[in-house]
């Protein structure tokens, strides 16, 4: 008994690993390690594939013309609703003066009026129509798509335009023929041809709003 305490003593004193001791301790270090394999890295992509995609020259220049486009035709649009307005002024103060001239005391209280509305319809139709075509398309649409709201809008749009060009033409021309016998006739297909044009932006306009 002597000799086994002594033995005991030795081997506590000497830093001996007792293998009761070392069983007791692997499962405590088996256990720190599994835990650490287990717990998520935090060493992660937050944007993934799109943060690659963001960083690629050619999407951002997509992404740029997007923006671009999208600004000049919100611009487009607003500057359409003032056209319209405009036309119908135009057309009001176009039969009044036409009225007045053919039909009435020929006190020419219309002209200005009318000429005034006539002219900024026509600078506002042609600044609302560079802003439609000069604004980017990063992504071509599909030939096989059909009709749609923008064609019924650029239809209509193209029916104004070729309406606009006539109606400025009539325009000047029944001016430059003051007291000759066709003047009365030829402002009537000039008004004609500007109720015609206002029926073109409606149908550009309604397929837009509508």
């Amino acid at each position: 008994m002597i000799a086994a305490a002594l033995l005991a003593t030795a081997l506590v004193f000497s830093g001996a690993e007792h293998p009761l001791l070392a069983s007791n301790e692997r499962p405590s270090a088996a256990g720190e390690s599994s835990s650490a394999q287990a717990s998520p890295s935090l060493d992660f992509d937050l944007l993934g594939d799109q943060g690659k995609e963001a960083a690629d020259p050619q999407a951002q220049k997509v992404l740029k013309e997007m923006q671009t486009r999208r600004f000049m035709l919100t611009v487009h649009q607003t500057a359409g609703f003032a056209l319209a307005g405009l036309m119908v002024g135009t057309m009001v103060t176009g039969q009044l003066n036409y009225a007045d001239k053919f039909g009435g005391p020929n006190t020419g209280r219309y002209e200005t009026i009318h000429s005034i509305f006539a002219i900024s319809t026509e600078v506002i139709f042609a600044a609302t129509g560079a802003l439609a075509l000069l604004s980017p398309v990063p992504v071509a649409p599909p030939k096989d798509a059909g009709w749609s709201r923008a064609d019924v809008h650029r239809f209509g749009m193209l029916g104004a335009t070729a309406g606009m060009v006539a109606e400025a033409g009539f325009g000047a021309w029944t001016a430059s023929r003051e007291g000759a016998p066709d003047q009365a006739k030829l402002g009537a297909i000039h008004l004609a041809i500007g109720y015609t044009t206002l029926a073109f932006m409606i149908v550009a306009v309604g397929a837009i709003v509508l």
